[in-house]
């Protein structure tokens, strides 16, 4: 079961004063202490509703927090506070849901954000339409699926990294790994030349080979095939 699912079914459970109990997991109707998920428990604290609909034993960190609410608070105010944990879970699926597709074109210095939908039919036709008539593939239009109000801070991603040689420009290694969207799309020095990309192999090519010729210009005042 889902967190939702099961803070709801906790609810349900303990709804009324009569199936909620404090100071034990769960009681049976001569008031005498059961095991929550036997046959003969009709009373429930939070923490032993939410092993009774299946949800299991949560962290002991939580387990402490959800007891010390319920022995402390009048069974209306638990209620409340599992409204609170079920609104709060609610809005934090909500956010991961919302999704926007992101239609991008073109590719090494020339990449670019074409336009932004809500849904990825209304996106995928919108590239249909843009890659009629294009010659090179590489510059026609893709879709990338970004999730809305996600919270802030790094996310991580894969990427593709082409690192080339400076002198000569031959590649040296390709790598696919797992990298942060902050990271540097291009680097280079005497040695070598990095291009790293979340598109493909040869969006990263390109850039390693920008960055390579960057690199001759500042320094050597000359562009290198």
């Amino acid at each position: 079961m889902k967190t939702l699912e099961i803070l709801g079914a906790a609810r349900k459970l303990i709804e009324k004063p009569e199936n909620w109990t404090q100071g034990a997991l769960a009681r049976d109707r001569y008031g005498w202490l059961v095991v929550s998920t036997g046959p003969y428990a009709c009373r429930w604290c939070l923490l032993g509703a939410i092993r009774r609909v299946g949800g299991g034993t949560p962290p002991p960190n939580q387990c402490a927090e959800i007891v010390y609410a319920n022995d402390r608070m009048t069974h209306p105010e638990v209620l409340a506070w599992l409204d609170r944990a079920i609104a709060l879970v609610e809005r934090r699926s909500a956010a991961m849901t919302k999704k926007v597709f992101i239609v991008t074109a073109g590719s090494y210095s020339d990449y670019y954000v074409v336009a932004a939908f809500s849904t990825r039919k209304a996106a995928g036709a919108y590239v249909e339409q843009y890659n009629l008539g294009i010659g090179d593939p590489s510059h026609g239009a893709d879709i990338q699926e970004l999730v809305l109000d996600g919270e802030a801070g790094d996310v991580r991603e894969k990427r593709f990294v082409v690192t080339i040689e400076t002198c000569t420009g031959s590649c040296r290694w390709q790598t696919e790994r797992l990298g942060w969207k902050r990271d540097p799309r291009r680097e280079a020095d005497a040695s070598y030349c990095r291009g790293s990309s979340a598109k493909s192999f040869a969006h990263a090519l390109k850039l390693a080979a920008e960055a390579r010729q960057q690199w001759w210009r500042e320094n050597c005042g000359q562009q290198r095939l």
